[in-house]
């Protein structure tokens, strides 16, 4: 699993055969949380970057909703419901998405689970940006920074993303000078995995 995610980072294929092996290897051990997020990671990080597997991707993460349930492991749900949000938008169920999201949020919000809500603003603002609802979107993306903070993620790539994502969300609303603000932290260094997209927020908008 961890092979798989080093290899994943260069190319998605490069890990495919890894964490399948991995997943395979899981089976033989009870449920567990790493198990479940085998399964997440396998739809995210592997199947995500494969072009029309969406289908693949919604049984994966049912699968890992499955495993999580059946491990009593409660702080991965809420993380798997997000990508399963996300899913639903991508194949056009917006009231599907909204539901896992809602669940999600209940779960994490009730026990303060930070790590999940970085992870359901992160999908939350994706989604209502993609749906010019840019007020929203900024504001979704924004609520996930102090989370970040919390967790110990404020220099990661979930917390780029969502600095990403306001600023897109900003940007669209006119409010460069904010975008800008928000943008100019995470660029004052060379682009690297985790940053990276904050510089093309720069390059692309020209703050």
């Amino acid at each position: 699993h961890q092979a798989a995610r080093g290899r994943v980072i260069d190319a998605a294929g490069a890990g495919l055969p890894v964490i399948e092996q991995a997943l395979r290897l899981y089976e033989q051990a009870p449920p567990s949380a790493e198990h479940a997020k085998a399964w997440l990671d396998y739809a995210d990080d592997f199947l995500g970057h494969i072009e029309g597997r969406h289908d693949g991707i919604f049984q994966a993460l049912n699968q890992a909703l499955r495993i999580a349930k059946a491990a009593d492991a409660t702080a991965m749900i809420p993380r798997i419901l997000a990508s399963l949000a996300a899913n639903s938008f991508v194949r056009g169920h917006l009231e599907e998405g909204f539901a896992f999201l809602d669940q999600g949020w209940a779960l994490a919000r009730a026990a303060d689970n930070r790590i999940a809500l970085v992870r359901l603003a992160w999908k939350e603002s994706d989604a209502l940006l993609k749906l010019a609802r840019f007020q929203d979107a900024a504001n979704a993306a924004l609520g996930g920074l102090e989370p970040a903070r919390e967790a110990g993620l404020q220099a990661s790539f979930e917390a780029s993303i969502l600095i990403f994502n306001a600023a897109e969300a900003l940007l669209a609303s006119g409010r460069t000078t904010e975008a800008g603000a928000l943008v100019d932290p995470l660029t004052a260094g060379r682009p690297d995995h985790d940053h990276w997209i904050a510089h093309e927020a720069r390059a692309g908008q020209e703050l």
